[in-house]
């Protein structure tokens, strides 16, 4: 008797760590992973502890407006990006103190744009990226009450209620655990060692915007001064400098009182606070350095980003930890951020011979396939002595032909209409080239019927660099 017992309980625990496991797995691959407040989260907790000297903290205008990579490559500055989409304070103050449990900076610094913010409680898809990557602890049920209305606690608490239904939505990323952005044609991918900063691709135009010389205050909204002080407090309390900055942005001006007062509390606390936006029209460029009315673009976040790296190295004692292996995330990350971003300098051009001169000098972590279709005869630009400069032998006149270079040199080469097959399995992807085409995981990224094609893989960054067909009919023209 006692011995079916014994085995009814065995049979009970292993049904239920078998339940467990199979949530788990659920879980790990349905949760949300996006970059703009949770994956950022997850990067975190992965972090070696006491590794990060510079805790960056606020919305999207801090974690896209500053570069994590363009500090470590400045100045060797170990830095985070830490926050989440529209992030209120309160949701700051929790993303710091789950921070702190882990983490001792040397210093940190808040971007204010939270302390403009005119709710009690954000929407439901921001709850979510603010709240929902914090472990089960006492601090994510204290962010979990003061972020949602009461009556709703139940469905932000059980997450699973969130994300069950999204597996129409399920992509490469949320199996292989990364981080994707919720809109990734507009930002620069992002890999296991990235450290907060989204880099928006997007380049819009504007006409400067004045900023009225005024010295007005109005006060914040009672919940966002509490937590505002209690920032400041929490970090005086720990002993750690904190620094508050205003990024530049577009509708400054209509909320310039609301960060006079944030200016005005933080001297309160003897904290420093730089506003960007009354003085930016000296140091932005207008025309280059924003993506959209809120957020800089690439250009303009390098640029920001220089000038913020160069004020800390002055202005704090930062040690340089470029060098140093137990830093080598930061390498990495800094490393991938350049290789995306020559990954995208790739799609801008349009002009075959600048194109090709290009792939001549790209590094040996490109894999570059290419191919000699239909009439390309009939492009006014002399393919077959273009592609030469890739070490492609000249074909005879109209013969159709495919190659593989990378590193300057070929790998592999085949003319005439085949067939023909060459095949390499990358870490996460299967490249093939033979006679239709050029494929990434069995698609065609043949682009023109009659020209040159052109697929681009960059081995680093473990993606698609570009594809692109020059159009031979149509005077070598791009077709993307």
């Amino acid at each position: 008797m006692q011995h079916s017992k014994v085995k009814a309980a065995v049979k009970t625990v292993c049904l239920v760590l078998s339940l467990l496991l199979v949530f788990s797995g659920f879980h790990q691959v349905f949760r949300f992973k996006y970059t703009d407040g949770i994956y950022g989260m997850d990067r975190f907790y992965a972090l070696e502890p006491n590794t990060v000297d510079v805790l960056n903290l606020g919305s999207s205008h801090m974690f896209v407006d500053v570069n994590p990579a363009v500090l470590w490559e400045d100045y060797g500055i170990s830095s985070f990006n830490l926050g989440g989409s529209s992030q209120p304070l309160w949701n700051t103050y929790y993303y710091l103190k789950e921070a702190l449990k882990t983490q001792t900076p040397k210093l940190l610094v808040l971007e204010s744009f939270g302390a403009s913010l005119p709710f009690e409680y954000s929407d439901p898809g921001n709850i979510i990226k603010n709240i929902s990557a914090l472990k089960p602890s006492a601090n994510k049920l204290a962010a979990l009450q003061v972020s949602v209305p009461e009556g709703e606690w139940l469905g932000y608490g059980l997450e699973f209620i969130q994300y069950h239904s999204r597996y129409k939505q399920l992509a490469k990323a949320d199996f292989m655990g990364t981080g994707v952005a919720e809109n990734p044609q507009l930002f620069l991918p992002v890999d296991e060692n990235w450290m907060g900063g989204m880099t928006f691709l997007a380049v819009s135009p504007f006409e400067p915007v004045s900023i009225p010389a005024s010295d007005a205050r109005s006060p914040l909204l009672p919940k966002t001064e509490e937590y505002y002080r209690k920032i400041i407090e929490l970090a005086q309390s720990e002993q750690i400098p904190i620094l508050i900055f205003t990024s530049p942005y577009f509708w400054y001006s209509e909320k310039q009182s609301l960060y006079h007062e944030a200016a005005g509390i933080a001297e309160e606390y003897g904290v420093p606070f730089l506003n960007f936006n009354e003085d930016y029209a000296k140091t932005m460029d207008w025309s280059t350095d924003f993506a959209d009315v809120g957020h800089m673009s690439y250009l303009g976040s390098e640029k920001f980003s220089h000038m913020l790296a160069g004020y800390l190295h002055v202005q704090y004692t930062l040690p340089d930890r470029r060098g140093d292996t137990d830093y080598a995330a930061w390498e990495e990350n800094a490393a991938f951020y350049r290789a995306a971003l020559e990954n995208h300098s790739l799609t801008s051009i349009s002009d075959v011979e600048t194109y090709l001169n290009t792939l001549v000098a790209l590094p040996e972590t490109y894999l570059i396939f290419l191919s000699l279709d239909g009439n390309y005869m009939a492009s006014p630009y002399d393919l077959r002595a273009g592609l030469e400069k890739l070490g492609v032998p000249r074909v005879d006149s109209g013969t159709p032909g495919a190659w593989v270079h990378s590193g300057g040199a070929l790998v592999t080469g085949f003319h005439g209409s085949g067939p023909y097959r060459w095949s390499s399995a990358e870490e996460n992807d299967d490249l093939t080239v033979d006679q239709t085409g050029l494929y990434c995981n069995r698609t065609n990224y043949k682009k023109v019927a009659d020209g040159l094609n052109v697929l681009v893989y960059n081995r680093k960054t473990a993606t698609v660099a570009d594809t692109v067909g020059f159009s031979a009919p149509a005077g070598a023209a791009p077709v993307r």
